[in-house]
């Protein structure tokens, strides 16, 4: 898992960003905001006291996702649009699976599943439900 640790920079997306975010609840006025900055996000990923921790570099700030266990355990969070989640993380060897499960409707999950191709990282987000996604091609900085 130590592969996928380190500072990671956008270089390419492909798929309904838009259409994924839309399912999601987030405003258009965010969307827009979401499609201008995500283009060259850069993303910081570690492993720390059994964690797995996930911070986005903002143009203002940075986010820090809640650390998620190593073992699955789920931890409460809030997804982007607001709602409230169970989120857990689980590594298989060669891809770090999160998931995030609404806790109003536990059938509506959000998959990311990140691996590495070579020298790049592969994230791929998943409306479980309704099969809309997305993908982000990382290259580290």
């Amino acid at each position: 898992m130590e592969a996928f640790g380190g500072k990671w920079q956008t270089i390419k997306s492909e798929g309904d960003f838009n259409g994924f975010l839309t399912e999601r609840g987030v405003p258009l006025p965010v969307r827009k905001t979401l499609e201008l900055f995500t283009s060259k996000a850069t993303i910081i990923l570690g492993i720390a006291d059994g964690m797995f921790l996930e911070t986005e570099v903002g143009v203002l700030s940075n986010t820090e996702h809640p650390s998620l266990p190593l073992d699955g355990a789920p931890v409460e969070a809030k997804s982007p649009a607001g709602d409230e989640i169970l989120k857990a993380v689980k590594f298989d060897g060669t891809v770090v699976a999160i998931t995030e499960t609404s806790k109003s409707d536990p059938s509506d999950v959000v998959l990311h599943e990140l691996k590495l191709e070579g020298t790049t990282l592969v994230r791929k987000i998943v409306n479980v439900k309704t099969g809309t996604n997305f993908t982000t091609f990382l290259q580290k900085v």
